[in-house]
């Protein structure tokens, strides 16, 4: 092994050493989000219970959405959110999203496993590791445009400029394919013979199925969407996992010849126009001794490699020795790293030539529990942080013949050629691609840095207190930046006396995508300076290093008041699952009545998508003094039903014989309704809104009380 590390020092100090990139790690990491939202709202749809939802599109081009090698993709996108969970776990952070996104992920395989009851064959659905590649129906994308297009505002099938998305109206997948043409060859195996599964899917599936495996606890965990609804209270990873692997590689190695007269082959579940075997990739016999080493290790079964010790073994050790296309060397490496095959130090040549030693070998070590020394092991983690680096913040793309990035321009950076990654193909794709090989290596990466504190910018959960936070007094101002590229939960105590009676000056910033929530528990004092805005962010529009000449105000990684190193502190995470059910489901905050509040709330999906609004805050930048002092805490605020129809009840308890007025105001700040509150109850009849979030100011005398009011 120590020939492989001595084999790479060199060639990755001397890459390295050309890197004119200065982001860090924390840059990286805003970049990791980024990818993360822009994965999960331009190339796919998370959900379960309908056909195509947690399908993960290779990429966008032309005005296609392109669902190719799904359950491949599917397969990476379940080691980035196993990944994931074991970093915000370990971060203590909330991981109800990310569970919530590997269900989802899950009951897609389930879905697609469940498939025979489908033509052509027509049988009963059996849960029993044969599947289909997707099952994303023709209209996927267009009873789903607004999700698919939201913000973009740039119109079809026009060359993008430096990796812009632009909008598509269409479907192009393997299930859609099979419904119109018979594939080629002449087999005439039309319908889901083309759609069925193959060897590469089942190994770039076994490639999450390992990581899940090795991340998440063997426990009953509790599922919550994201509305905090529960989804499933019981549900177990590790232990799906293990019947997932076992029934795939049971129904592959056909041991007892149910399905057709020979092992290791992939068959249909009946016979369709005179074949049984799948329409590509039905042999696994080269694969099998590795596939069976692994699986014996996961299930504790005793899978059969075919002829073991006798000519798949000696095959599989010629895959390394002689060159090959990097379909079959991806699946190679995969399967060497999960088996830990002896071979492994084999690959050092191969994974050189195409780029690929950062990945898998961080893979390998993870999986395995390797420890290497430092020396033999720093140029490793060098070469993925260059690669990490040189990765542009709007995503993978390749947009012949200007417009590409040198190194990402494919849609899987570790399953491509470097004339491939470099796109110097002349039938390069051209097109947006997903992301998943940046944000798998991003966590391997980190991972293996072990003490790395990570924070998910897509849904900020902020809490602390600013007077503990900060030592220096005023006339210096201390800065507070928080930015989430969805939305912030913020129950912070954004205070300017400390303990000791001192004061110091706060200037607070709230910036997030679509919605800011301010959950009861925050506070800001009189004189802090708070601002808060709905605003979409964007990537910077000149290259990484034009840092210095790119300073606008809607870049992710650049602006500094907005976007330098976060100073708030995430909610710390305990426990199995993360839970704000202690917590009233009403925001209620006190106001000191000559301010006003102009938070933006948009959780809709389509206000912003207005081309006057877009890069623009939906509010005021606004200077908000929130005071407790003389506050009537007797005062009892409650506005029913809510969601409702646009009429609801505001009910004030303990109002005594005071008087107030109650205003709702639309997410742009404009008034919609007033009136006088001259009793505890009154009633409210705003039905000729839109549906919508709106928010309601209740002013009691010298106070001042928020709600949020949805409309359906």
């Amino acid at each position: 092994m120590k020939n492989l590390f001595k084999y790479l020092i060199l060639f990755i100090l001397l890459f390295s050493s050309i890197m004119s990139f200065g982001q860090n790690d924390e840059e990286n990491l805003k970049k990791y989000w980024f990818y993360k939202n822009r994965l999960n709202q331009y190339f796919m749809k998370v959900g379960y219970q309908n056909l195509g939802e947690s399908n993960v599109a290779q990429f966008r081009s032309g005005q296609s959405l392109k669902f190719g090698d799904q359950t491949c993709m599917l397969g990476w996108n379940i080691g980035v959110l196993a990944t994931e969970y074991k970093l915000l776990y370990n971060s203590k952070q909330d991981v109800n999203n990310t569970l919530y996104e590997l269900y989802c992920a899950f009951k897609a395989y389930k879905r697609l496993d469940l498939c025979e009851a489908y033509e052509p064959w027509n049988v009963t659905s059996s849960y029993n590791g044969f599947f289909i590649r997707d099952d994303v129906p023709t209209d996927f994308v267009a009873n789903r445009y607004q999700h698919f297009n939201k913000n973009i505002d740039l119109p079809y099938g026009l060359n993008p400029m430096n990796g812009d998305i632009y909008k598509i109206c269409c479907t192009n997948s393997s299930y859609e394919a099979d419904q119109q043409r018979i594939p080629p060859n002449g087999q005439g195996l039309d319908k889901r013979g083309y759609n069925s599964m193959s060897q590469d899917q089942a190994i770039h599936l076994f490639l999450g199925f390992a990581l899940t495996h090795k991340c998440l606890p063997d426990a009953s965990l509790v599922i919550k969407d994201y509305d905090g609804n529960i989804v499933n209270n019981a549900f177990n990873f590790k232990a799906e996992t293990k019947t997932i692997v076992d029934n795939i590689i049971t129904y592959i190695e056909n041991r007892d010849r149910t399905h057709g007269p020979d092992r290791w082959q992939i068959y249909m579940p009946i016979e369709y126009l005179g074949e049984k075997s799948v329409y590509k990739g039905a042999g696994v016999g080269t694969y099998s001794v590795p596939i069976a080493e692994w699986g014996n290790k996961i299930t504790g079964e005793n899978f059969q490699g075919q002829d073991i010790n006798v000519w798949n073994e000696a095959f599989w050790g010629i895959y390394w020795n002689n060159t090959w296309n990097t379909y079959n060397n991806t699946m190679t490496a995969i399967l060497t790293v999960l088996s830990d095959d002896k071979k492994f130090s084999k690959m050092q040549t191969r994974f050189s030539n195409y780029d690929w030693q950062s990945f898998y070998l961080l893979l390998w070590k993870f999986l395995n529990n390797k420890t290497i020394a430092n020396k033999d092991w720093n140029p490793i983690t060098l070469l993925a942080n260059s690669q990490l680096n040189t990765a542009p913040c709007v995503g993978p793309y390749n947009f012949l013949p200007a417009n590409k990035i040198l190194g990402w321009s494919c849609f899987n950076k570790f399953r491509s050629t470097k004339d491939e990654q470099n796109a110097l193909n002349y039938d390069a794709t051209q097109a947006n691609f997903n992301g998943i090989d940046y944000m798998l290596l991003f966590n391997l990466y980190n991972i293996d840095k072990k003490n790395t504190k990570i924070v998910n910018y897509n849904d900020r959960k902020v809490d602390n207190n600013t007077a503990n936070m900060f030592s220096t007094p005023a006339p210096y101002v201390n800065k507070v930046n928080v930015i989430g590229f969805n939305k912030i939960e913020s129950t912070m105590k954004i205070l300017t006396t400390k303990a000791d009676g001192s004061q110091i000056n706060v200037d607070a910033k709230y910036r997030a995508g679509v919605e800011i929530i301010l959950k009861p528990g925050f506070e800001v004092e009189h004189n802090a300076t708070f601002h808060a805005y709905i605003d979409p962010f964007s990537c910077p529009a000149s290259s990484w290093t034009a840092k210095s000449i790119d300073s606008t105000d809607n870049t992710i990684l650049y602006d500094y008041e907005i976007n330098k190193y976060d100073s708030a502190i995430s909610v710390p995470y305990s426990g199995d699952i993360y839970d704000f059910s202690e917590i009233a489901s009403t925001d209620t905050i006190y106001f000191d009545p000559a301010d006003t509040f102009d938070i933006a709330y948009d959780t809709t999906l389509y206000n912003i998508i207005d081309t006057n609004l877009i890069n623009k805050s939906l509010s005021k930048n606004v200077t908000t003094n929130i005071v407790n002092a003389n506050v009537d805490k007797n005062i009892d605020i409650e506005l029913y039903p809510n969601p409702n129809n646009g009429n609801f009840v505001l009910q004030v308890n303990n109002i005594a014989d005071k008087k107030g007025t109650i205003k709702v105001y639309s997410t742009l700040g404009n008034v919609v309704y007033s009136t006088i509150i001259e009793n505890n109850r009154t009633n409210v009849n705003i039905k000729n809104q839109t549906a919508g979030v709106y928010f309601a100011r209740i002013e009691i005398e010298n106070q001042s009380f928020y709600k949020r009011v949805i409309i359906k």
